[in-house]
């Protein structure tokens, strides 16, 4: 069950999702250098990831992408006044 949550929510928003895992993988690898480690499989851990993918879609999807359509019609009304 708790796998599959993630894949949902690595899907729903991607791409950021996959900067979300590669940060995951991070932390965890650096960790292992002082000779600790990521949270084991539980309900909190669970919940903490999942509103990690979260955030990162919400960011994503009603943050950035709006604005980059705005900035692109911004750059075609003024093509289009030119032309």
């Amino acid at each position: 069950m708790e796998e599959g949550l993630a894949f949902e929510m690595m899907a729903l928003a991607f791409p950021a999702s996959i900067l979300v895992a590669l940060g995951l993988t991070l932390a965890g690898a650096a960790l292992r250098l002082f000779g600790l480690a990521l949270p084991a499989p539980s309900r909190s851990e669970m919940t903490v990831c999942w509103l990690l993918f979260v955030l990162a879609g919400y960011v994503q999807w009603f943050v950035l992408a709006p604005r980059l359509v705005m900035q692109w019609r911004k750059g075609h009304r003024g093509r289009i006044a030119d032309d």
